[in-house]
């Protein structure tokens, strides 16, 4: 037993009073101290934790490069000494000897002054027609004014001449339109029967240029047009594809000519560097191509035959649509999709691996629980990853039951770092 001492008494009436006085401080000491201990702790457990909601989306595998077109094209034969001017517009589809252009001489002047004096005439008797204007002329004088704007900005003799033969053809139409309120046997009605049968006896004229082949008209040639053949292109070699893709590479002529591309079969050359997307490459399947540069022009096209070298597939793709966006392209930067993937998108790194069996799997909070459910990664790019709920296979594969829940859209997946 401790001795009760003056000295004791002293000690602890001092402890006593020093606790008296500093209450306060010592209790926001020690609320302190377990505050930090709790956030500690639930730093250790809980903290550092991200939430990802489960949505749809989709991996693409892809490559940005040039692609290089191979077309079937027939530049129409004219002679240095006329001048042709366009009666198909740039771009518009053609028959076979269908008149494409027309040689400015004597003849087509005398040709177009007789029109003109025609239409003259008949525009002058129908403005004597008593008429009520129907929708359809009001249309054809809209679009004629129109396109009388936009020849007003152009500089381009092509695009001048077609908007010209775009002006003669609607005022053309509306004339016949109000030539038909005139009774048979008029004079209005027998000069329009004369303007038709001189316009039909012209189309027989040795100044009319015809098109070569069926397809889309350009009037643009780059010299290149006899230097690759649709018909042989799967029976060249890599050296046969090295000269188109340097040919086409280097060539930036441009210069008026006729053509016609045949708007139903060509091609396109793409040279994939080996190891990127091998897994995806594969002859027989149609591919999604994108032509950035060319109003997000989006083509299909199917791998018909790969040419395989030490380090480079040459793809040969033959294209099913959308053509007569490329008929002037000869190399052009595309963007080929190889392989898409839509399903359950999900962030890489919330995908974790079972460190004894190596299964993937994802943490989800299911009523309140954390559940790991196993998955089978589909495809995955540099930080997303397309995942579906794990095969029967795959689970028995690494010796797992069936996960009580599946993962689905709007999940919530959870990622602890550390």
């Amino acid at each position: 037993m401790e001795k009760v001492t003056e000295e004791n008494v002293g000690k602890k009436g001092k402890i006593k009073n020093f606790f008296q006085k500093n209450f306060l401080n010592i209790f926001i000491v020690i609320f302190i101290f377990i505050i930090v201990l709790c956030v500690s702790m639930y730093n250790k457990w809980y903290g550092n934790i991200e939430t990802y909601t489960v949505g749809n989306g989709y991996v693409e595998k892809s490559t940005d490069t040039l692609g290089y077109i191979v077309k079937d094209e027939s530049v129409a034969s004219i002679s240095n000494s006329g001048v042709a001017i366009p009666v198909i517009e740039q771009g518009k589809k053609t028959a076979k000897n269908e008149i494409i252009a027309i040689y400015k001489d004597s003849n087509y002047d005398k040709y177009l002054e007789e029109i003109a004096i025609m239409d003259k005439d008949i525009e002058s008797l129908v403005k004597d027609l008593p008429y009520t204007y129907s929708s359809d002329v009001k249309e054809i004088e809209n679009e004629i004014s129109n396109i009388s704007n936009l020849a007003l900005k152009t500089t381009s003799y092509i695009k001048m001449q077609e908007y010209k033969n775009k002006l003669d053809e609607l005022s053309y139409k509306k004339v016949l339109i109000l030539g038909s309120l005139s009774p048979e046997g008029s004079k209005i009605r027998d000069l329009i029967n004369e303007r038709e049968e001189y316009e039909t006896k012209s189309k027989t004229s040795s100044n009319n240029i015809k098109a070569p082949i069926t397809g889309i008209v350009t009037y643009k040639i780059d010299g290149l047009e006899n230097t690759s053949d649709v018909k042989s292109i799967f029976s060249y070699s890599i050296s046969d594809l090295e000269n188109i893709i340097s040919k086409y590479s280097n060539n930036d002529q441009n210069k008026f000519g006729i053509k016609v591309v045949d708007n139903y079969e060509a091609y396109i050359v793409v040279k994939e560097e080996k190891g990127k997307n091998d897994d995806y490459i594969s002859e027989g399947k149609t591919y999604n191509i994108k032509l950035p540069e060319i109003n997000g022009v989006k083509l299909s096209a199917k791998l018909e035959k790969i040419v395989d070298s030490e380090n480079y597939y040459y793809c040969i793709l033959k294209l099913s649509n959308g053509i007569e966006n490329i008929i002037d392209e000869r190399a052009c930067s595309i963007n080929i999709v190889w392989k898409k993937v839509s399903g359950l998108a999900i962030p890489k790194h919330y995908i974790k691996q079972d460190p004894e069996k190596g299964y993937n799997y994802v943490t989800a909070i299911h009523i309140g629980q954390y559940l790991d459910i196993p998955v089978d990664i589909e495809i995955e790019s540099d930080n997303v990853c397309i995942v579906k709920n794990m095969s029967d296979e795959n689970l028995e594969k690494y010796n797992l039951d069936s996960p009580s829940e599946e993962l689905k859209v709007y999940d919530q997946i959870i990622y602890k770092e550390g």
